[in-house]
């Protein structure tokens, strides 16, 4: 993967831990790693420095997004927000 800046890029379902991560053109496959730093904003719950981890890419959702287990749960359904970066 390439770093990407990603703007309005985290949404989250409530009662899940599995967060979606929209990064178009990302090029990444199931089981790549992918490192979230500088996260602006809790989403859906989960705060921001809890989403600032590295994980393995789950099943991927599209060719312009991803989908990442969380060791925290959402309490909201969120779509598109908080900027961050991906490495």
């Amino acid at each position: 993967m390439n770093a990407d800046a990603l703007t309005n890029a985290i949404s989250t379902t409530s009662g899940s831990n599995i967060v979606t991560i929209t990064d178009t053109g990302h090029e990444a496959s199931q089981g790549d790693f992918v490192t979230l730093s500088n996260v602006t904003a809790t989403v859906g719950g989960i705060p921001a420095a809890t989403l600032d981890a590295e994980s393995a890419i789950l099943p991927i959702s599209n060719t312009d997004a991803y989908t990442i287990q969380s060791s925290a749960t959402a309490t909201a359904n969120v779509a598109h927000t908080a900027n961050c970066q991906a490495t």
